[in-house]
């Protein structure tokens, strides 16, 4: 049960299927590898307890990989190791360890649900790289009962670390980085179920950042799947008076200048349960110095990821003063460069941490900040180290 997709790395990965079976009499984690010609390696066993294993769920960016897990209402995460042709663990760390059930990852952020005095609350635990360890769990939304947590999905990399949720019929947001909360609602609908986001680190359009958002709505025999995206509204997307529920965004691939976002959903027909699949594609080319508008991308960085040096490109629009500034993933400035020469035009500054008056950093994933006036643009880097 509970398939989940692991791969080893960024480039030549390999890939392996992470499953939860109860080969044993009680159920633990278990791993095959899968190739391109369709075979499969012998499986392996990941944990042998005498508690079931439930929710696995593994998060894939480029170098943050972990795997979440809940075991005797407690949380668990750990990492992977490559042995050879089969995946070990590594250390496994408990995150909680009462009446927890149902974890969601990102990068460096764990959420899940807890269950208080017959209420379902949300929890959350964040990685600290300066220690090397998990923070202590912190509440995220103790009001009403929570239920059908989702973690955002992003294109193959990283995403921001947003989780949304059910909480009466409603949709809860939570971004786990700026902590802010938000409570989607649109017009016509009086029900939301089943949450599912999908976020991206694309500057699309005069949209930064911008999401999209599906959910089910409506009768439990005629429920319909909707999506919200910030190009097109609120949309119905399945619109068949039949039983539609549980949809999930994921990442469909990038093609050249665009990308596919998937929504695949639950339909009841005829007494069984089917798979629907409908895909929106993304516009998200480059932009030419010489035909630039204040509509336009204002910041570029190259290459990314980087090892030991970032370009960073910027437009100033006029000539007044513009400055550019890195953040760490916690929010603290870590590098300020004032633009002295105001002029017109695309300016070019290099990043090389832990080299002449720069920090020596950890990797891991920074944002680039450029302002000039009111106009402000960032983008996501990952610096891979030496």
């Amino acid at each position: 049960r509970n398939p989940q997709l692991y791969k080893t790395g960024y480039s030549n990965c390999r890939y392996f299927l992470i499953y939860e079976s109860d080969l044993t009499g009680n159920f633990d984690l278990y791993g095959i590898e899968f190739f391109e010609d369709a075979t499969f390696s012998v499986p392996f066993c990941l944990t042998e307890t005498e508690y079931d294993e439930n929710s696995c769920y593994i998060n894939n960016d480029y170098y943050y990989n972990n795997v979440v897990w809940e075991t005797n209402e407690q949380i668990r995460v750990s990492t992977f190791s490559l042995v050879s042709d089969t995946l070990q663990f590594n250390e496994i760390i408990t995150i909680d360890t009462t009446a927890c059930f149902d974890p969601v990852s990102s990068y460096e952020y764990i959420a899940w649900r807890k269950i208080d005095e017959d209420s379902s609350h949300i929890y959350s635990s964040s990685y600290e790289y300066s220690s090397g360890e998990w923070s202590e769990p912190d509440t995220v939304y103790t009001s009403g009962h929570n239920i059908n947590l989702s973690m955002s999905r992003g294109m193959d990399c990283w995403c921001f670390p947003v989780i949304c949720w059910e909480n009466s019929n409603n949709i809860i947001c939570y971004d786990l980085w700026t902590h802010d909360t938000l409570f989607p609602e649109y017009p016509g609908i009086t029900e939301y179920n089943y949450p599912s986001m999908f976020n991206y680190d694309l500057i699309v359009a005069n949209y930064f950042y911008p999401i999209i958002l599906t959910y089910s709505s409506g009768l439990s025999d005629e429920s319909e799947i909707y999506a919200y995206t910030e190009f097109q509204g609120n949309e119905n997307i399945s619109n068949n008076n039949y039983a539609d529920s549980y949809p999930r965004l994921f990442y469909g691939g990038y093609f050249w200048y665009y990308f596919d976002v998937l929504n695949i959903w639950q339909s009841q027909r005829n007494e069984h349960i089917v798979l629907y699949m409908s895909k929106i594609s993304i516009l998200s080319g480059g932009i030419s110095e010489n035909n630039l508008n204040e509509k336009d991308n204002l910041l570029s960085v190259i290459p990314n990821p980087f090892s030991n040096c970032l370009k960073i490109k910027c437009y100033l629009s006029n000539n007044s003063s513009a400055k550019v500034k890195i953040y760490n993933l916690h929010g603290q400035e870590i590098k300020h460069f004032d633009i002295t020469d105001n002029k017109k035009g695309w300016h070019t500054l290099h990043w090389e941490p832990g080299n002449g008056n720069s920090p020596d950093i950890p990797k891991g994933i920074y944002t680039v900040l450029f302002q000039q006036g009111n106009i402000r643009q960032a983008q996501k880097v990952i610096y891979s180290g030496d």
